[in-house]
């Protein structure tokens, strides 16, 4: 399984979890797409459903997982079961709980088949802990599941910002904000307004109605990659930037695209960095980021963070109804496919190759 130079072994893969997904799953079936280009194989997003809902044919949802899958171009998928209360390794079935694993892969198999996607290969472990055994569930690989901290992309990605945690709970500490840096921003943001309000006058006044949002749009994505802004001043920016509300609906699109990673860490910095109100447009894009690739945990502490930001946010407020009455994410991918319009008619490039950090 030659994905990606920091995955080798499905013990690489499951000690990844915790950063790809936000936090350390258990009892969880994670699906891990796998995208073809003429540079080789690698990894893009990640979906995760409740292990008990997927042994009941009536919750499982792999049809419409298969459909995501498919629509985001993914040739195959990984499984990875994360389940507590599989005690041996029984690829064969034998065992009453090696059967439910063999007949939710078969059913899972079915669906991702009836649309052209491959399951490449399923993997079994108990916990994702250092020295718990993985096996496949299709073959007789077996092996340790690795330190999850020493994980090369774990390491990176907690550097660049992304939020991790043991339990989901502790989410909303890694998303707490730092005080100091958001009253540094808020004693910019009069300067920050006046320099927008001023170009964007005078491009008005030359006849280019789109100029402001088109750089305001391009600042933000140019900073998608930094793994930490400290200027108080690129902040007030920022978050100026994503006040107008164009430059905030196009944003919603990359979370369908290759550098919805890269979008995610940039929200979270800013979920940690501003003052409010301006805090509750990063939480949102972060909200539905993670929603969108059904990180439901990280969703939820996202648009409560939203929600104390600015209780009468609009989208926080849709985001927050769709997460509480358990709409399938599926359902909101409009707002994706409508930021990505909006994207184009103002010429931002959003990569369409699956994001392989």
């Amino acid at each position: 399984m030659a994905l990606h130079p920091r995955v080798s072994t499905a013990g690489d893969l499951f000690a990844a979890l915790p950063v790809l997904l936000g936090f350390h799953p258990t009892d969880s079936v994670v699906l891990v797409t796998v995208h073809y280009t003429s540079a080789g194989s690698f990894t893009g997003p990640v979906l995760r459903k409740d292990l008990t809902q997927c042994f009941d044919p009536a919750t499982a949802g792999f049809a419409q997982a298969a459909r995501m899958c498919f629509e985001e171009g993914a040739a195959a998928v990984l499984v990875l079961v994360v389940d507590t209360h599989a005690l041996v390794i029984d690829p064969a079935g034998t065992t009453v709980r090696a059967a439910q694993h063999q007949e939710l892969l078969h059913r899972l198999t079915s669906a991702f088949t009836a649309v052209g996607v491959n399951v490449q290969a399923a993997f079994c472990t108990t916990a994702i802990a250092e020295g718990a055994r993985w096996w496949s569930l299709l073959e007789d690989g077996h092996g340790v599941v690795p330190d999850p901290a020493a994980s090369p992309i774990t390491a990176e990605d907690t550097a660049l910002g992304l939020p991790t945690s043991r339990e989901r709970s502790a989410l909303a500490d890694t998303l707490a904000r730092d005080p100091v840096l958001a009253e540094q921003v808020r004693i910019r943001l009069p300067d920050a307004v006046r320099v927008a309000d001023q170009e964007q006058d005078r491009l008005a006044a030359a006849g280019d109605q789109l100029g402001y949002p088109r750089r305001a749009a391009a600042l933000v994505q140019s900073h998608m990659d930094d793994p930490e802004i400290v200027s108080a001043e690129l902040l007030a920016e920022l978050a100026v930037a994503l006040r107008n509300v164009l430059v905030r609906d196009c944003m919603f699109g990359f979370a369908a695209t290759g550098a919805a990673h890269s979008a995610q860490r940039l929200w979270t910095l800013l979920v940690r960095a501003l003052p409010d109100p301006d805090r509750s447009n990063a939480a949102v894009l972060l909200s539905y980021s993670a929603y969108f690739h059904h990180n439901k945990p990280l969703a939820e502490v996202a648009i409560t963070a939203a929600l104390a930001s600015d209780r009468h946010h609009k989208l926080a407020r849709l985001l927050d109804t769709a997460l509480s009455t358990g709409t399938p994410p599926e359902s909101l991918h409009q707002l994706a496919g409508t930021g990505m319009i909006k994207a184009a008619a103002l010429g931002l490039h959003l990569p369409d190759t699956p994001d392989t950090r």
